[in-house]
């Protein structure tokens, strides 16, 4: 291991280095998930029959001997459920133990089943099944990894045996597929408390959000499990800053990797982090984890990558931070990152400032922000910062140190998060993407009247039925990963 590394392992026993790297090497997983909407599947030769809800008092659960307490969690709720609804006592059976009878396998136990092919497709996603086997009448639940098994398990205890009234027979073979984020709407929560209760995270979800960004540092190991956990159940992201707890998420398809280091600045900075990236790369693409990095948004820093392409050259993903006195220095600012991303073929996240724009409308910075991001080639936006801390506490955020959030601001997010991902879904599968900004006192007006998609139809044809209403346009034409950029005053 090469020295910008080892400060993310200070303090850790080479045993437990040499033990983890091992794990990774013995847990590759496949590539990302199908893009696809849940769907329920038609019924395959190897799932017929029914089996009542009542019967389930004659299974058992087979389930991972790997699975640790904090896992076993949901394996003891769905007896629970089972033996509420029937008023027995079914058995957990270790997959490393021989059983003989009738069982609700979980998938990602080392028990063979019918359906391992269908499974296989999923690759490293959320995505499950629900089936019943014809031969044996097993009950299949889960995926290729614990999130995506305790999804099926949350699923089937809640649509299948939550009451003997609401009950369902067990038939057929379902599939759902994880939904993909076609454009990263993201909350960085770096500087705040560890989100400790569901109602807090949900308070994220619930605002449109589709990714997090948060210091693993802060939490404890308990706390990182259920953070990621409702990663999983909300279909959100996850980026840590700080590599710990490695084991507890090593298999959970949201988290995408790590924040190396945040608005890094001047050449012996860009040189050490650029290592640690090719470090990191080395020891946890297999995972598929990819190293972020936040570059600080002035014009100095990018014309200074720009000119040195081997920084960052591992680096597929960055977001930039600007903090411009006017939106004319933003937009300057925004077409050199173009020019940059398009000479590096590199994604990028355009973040939204939250609680340094005091003398500013907070709804209009925000859509400011994100429309120049959108219209100079980023992929996706990031709210710097979601919840205050207390060093931040008389400023503007969504929510507060406690997570109680303004409702204006909140609203004002949501709003807008709501209008990108509706984007996101409009733009698929064009080439041309387009951003209207308005700079007038009412805000931006992005969609106006008319349905989305005439409106988009119109921006395609670069015709501006009434001008008077924007201040600037600027949009960006992708070929072939080739981006051209055109502003238009």
């Amino acid at each position: 291991m090469s020295a910008p590394l080892g400060v993310f392992f200070e303090g850790v026993s080479l045993v437990k280095r040499t033990v983890f790297v091992v794990m990774i090497l013995a847990l590759l997983m496949a590539a990302c998930a199908c893009d696809a909407e849940p769907t329920v599947s038609d019924a395959p030769s190897t799932s017929a029959g029914v089996v009542a809800v009542e019967e389930l008092a004659d299974y058992a659960i087979i389930y991972p001997s790997a699975y640790n307490s904090y896992r076993m969690r949901d394996v003891n709720a769905l007896k629970e459920d089972i033996d509420s609804l029937t008023g027995g006592n079914i058995k957990l059976i270790p997959d490393d133990e021989v059983y003989e009878g009738r069982a609700i396998i979980i998938m990602d136990s080392r028990v063979a089943t019918a359906f391992d092919g269908e499974v296989a497709q999923l690759g490293k996603s959320l995505g499950y099944i629900i089936a019943l086997e014809k031969d044996t009448e097993n009950i299949i639940l889960g995926g290729n990894n614990y999130y995506a098994s305790m999804l099926a398990m949350l699923d089937f205890g809640l649509n299948y045996v939550s009451n003997a009234v609401d009950a369902k027979a067990i038939k057929g073979f379902y599939k759902k597929e994880q939904l993909q984020h076609k454009l990263t709407i993201s909350a960085s929560n770096l500087g705040a408390r560890p989100i400790r209760t569901e109602e807090e995270f949900r308070g994220i979800a619930n605002c449109g959000f589709n990714s997090l960004v948060v210091d693993s540092s802060f939490y404890d190991e308990d706390e990182m499990h259920d953070l990621v956990r409702w990663c999983a159940i909300y279909n959100i992201d996850l980026i840590m800053r700080s590599i710990m707890y490695t084991g507890v998420y090593y298999d959970s398809p949201n988290v995408k990797g790590h924040l190396m280091v945040d608005e890094p600045y001047g050449e012996n900075a860009y040189k050490y982090y650029s290592n640690v990236c090719d470090d990191y790369n080395a020891l946890y693409s297999a995972l598929g984890w990819r190293p972020y990095v936040n570059i600080l948004g002035q014009k100095t820093v990018i014309n200074y990558l720009e000119r040195n392409p081997e920084l960052f050259d591992s680096v597929d993903s960055l977001s930039m931070k600007v903090e411009p006195d006017n939106i004319h220095d933003m937009v300057e600012v925004y077409s050199l990152m173009a020019n940059y991303v398009n000479s590096r073929d590199i994604n990028y996240i355009a973040c939204i400032e939250t609680h340094t724009y005091l003398a500013m409308e907070y709804k209009e910075i925000f859509e400011s922000m994100a429309w120049l991001g959108l219209g100079s080639g980023a992929v996706g936006v990031g709210y710097f910062d979601y919840a205050a801390t207390d060093d931040y506490s008389d400023d503007v955020t969504i929510a507060d140190s406690e997570y109680n959030v303004n409702e204006d601001v909140w609203n004002a997010a949501r709003e807008l998060n709501n209008e990108l991902r509706l984007f996101g879904d409009v733009m698929e599968g064009f080439e041309y993407k387009a951003s209207f900004v308005d700079c007038s006192r009412d805000g931006i007006s992005l969609f106006g009247d008319k349905s989305v998609l005439q409106k988009y139809n119109s921006i395609f044809d670069a015709k501006l039925e009434d001008k008077k209403s924007y201040t600037f346009f600027v949009g960006y034409l992708k070929t072939s990963r080739q981006v051209k950029r055109r502003l238009c005053w």
